[in-house]
């Protein structure tokens, strides 16, 4: 009896052992990975520094309760993240390179301001934010369905501007790279201005990316000549017709057919 009784003494002082051994290997080994660093890189719309103050990563104290998983939700909420690849650089640093969202356009309404990506999503504008220099959607119709972090595929009027902005990019590098503004003129005339023009586009609706094509053929021959320095406007409002509109003191009339 006594011998069983020794036996199951020592044989519990050696699983104690064990455990006490175990627990002290892998509380040294939890410590070893504890996060000291943490570098971020990839932002050019706002700094690496603001989406490390969003993440709430300025704090070099709180580090070691961090995980990469944490770290790599904290980044991917910010509205212009669309995702963050974060690894271990050694075993106390971490690496995260962001790839921002794909930005197209910038929607206007009433003064409020919301970028637009490449698919459409509404993303809200970031007062941080830098080098923004996308065409402007302004005076779309129904602006008032479109929400925050949704997605405006089903506005007729964005879909019609972003179906200009593409037909100039696929067209014309020049335009393309000078598109400033798609009026949409909530269910007007869209009117499209360009950075390196004097005078508004006069596009109509329906057509316009045959619109785009036409005003990109005749660009190329307007830039080099001087009537270009004397219009209002052009107007492709009507089919297989081209109106110049002539400032009055230069021309004596109201405008051009061509």
């Amino acid at each position: 009896m006594k011998i069983n009784i020794k036996i199951a003494g020592m044989l519990s002082l050696l699983f104690l052992s064990g455990f006490i051994l175990y627990l002290s290997i892998n509380i040294e080994d939890k410590q070893s990975y504890r996060i000291s660093s943490i570098e971020i890189k990839g932002g050019n719309f706002i700094s690496d520094k603001d989406y490390a103050s969003f993440a709430m990563l300025n704090d070099t104290t709180a580090y070691p309760f961090l995980t990469p998983a944490v770290i790599k939700d904290r980044i991917e909420r910010h509205p212009y993240v669309a995702k963050a690849d974060v690894k271990r650089d050694g075993l106390r640093n971490i690496a995260v390179q962001i790839e921002e969202k794909k930005f197209y356009a910038i929607l206007l309404d009433a003064g409020v301001q919301v970028l637009l990506t490449e698919n459409m999503q509404v993303v809200p504008f970031m007062p941080q934010s830098t080098g923004v220099n996308f065409p402007v959607i302004s005076n779309a119709e129904n602006i008032e369905a479109v929400k925050k972090l949704s997605y405006a595929g089903n506005n007729g009027d964005i879909v019609t501007a972003f179906k200009i902005m593409d037909a100039f990019r696929l067209t014309n590098d020049e335009l393309s790279a000078n598109l400033s503004q798609i009026d949409m003129r909530n269910g007007k005339d869209i009117l499209v201005y360009f950075s390196n023009i004097d005078f508004p586009v006069i596009f109509g609706r329906n057509e316009e990316i045959k619109k785009a094509a036409y005003f990109g053929s005749l660009w190329k021959f307007m830039k080099g000549n001087e009537v270009k320095n004397y219009l209002d406007y052009v107007d492709l409002r009507f089919d297989k017709h081209v109106f110049l509109g002539v400032t009055e003191e230069e021309s004596g009339n109201e405008g051009k057919q061509i």
